[in-house]
């Protein structure tokens, strides 16, 4: 492990950055928890309303490994962007019209400019960004920072998709 010049051990510091629904978030925060857990500090980027649906799983890791020695999870939280979506609805949840998943596939655009200044302004090692945002690819090397794509489907589900896909004439 490295030290700083106060003898202090230099943790890696890995940016989690999930896609605005509860089955990315709630993995994501499971990942960053098992990351923490092996003394990596984590920070899950995220909105105001989707933060409070991680807190208890980043809460119970923090908790884990406190007094550890061991860096704890942040959440740190940007503003969700106003596309006319109906208050409090910062997610696939509560969405209930087409209209309203186009506002929200807006948001996963206009999530670039808060994802870009927070590199700036951290300089996180790494970042595990969801597939659901292809753009973090560009953004994160901009920045000279290695991004790893985060997506949750499971290999089942991948494996049923990808033979579908082998079935279908095109």
């Amino acid at each position: 492990m490295a030290y700083n010049d106060e003898q202090q051990p230099l943790h890696l510091h890995v940016l989690f950055f999930p896609f605005v629904a509860p089955g990315h978030l709630i993995p994501v925060a499971d990942m960053a928890a098992l990351f923490a857990s092996h003394g990596i500090k984590c920070t899950i980027l995220t909105t105001h309303v989707n933060a409070a649906v991680i807190r208890s799983v980043v809460d119970r890791a923090n908790d884990a490994v406190r007094g550890t020695g061991a860096p704890t999870i942040d959440i740190s939280t940007v503003p969700f962007p106003d596309v006319g979506l109906p208050p409090g609805v910062e997610s696939v949840v509560g969405i209930c019209s087409e209209a309203d998943r186009s506002k929200l596939l807006e948001v996963v655009q206009l999530l670039r400019e808060p994802f870009d200044r927070f590199l700036a302004d951290h300089r996180p090692d790494a970042v595990v960004a969801d597939s659901f945002y292809p753009w973090t690819t560009d953004a994160a090397a901009e920045h000279g920072i290695p991004r790893l794509c985060f997506l949750g489907t499971s290999m089942f589900a991948r494996a049923c998709n990808a033979s579908f896909a082998a079935q279908q004439p095109f």
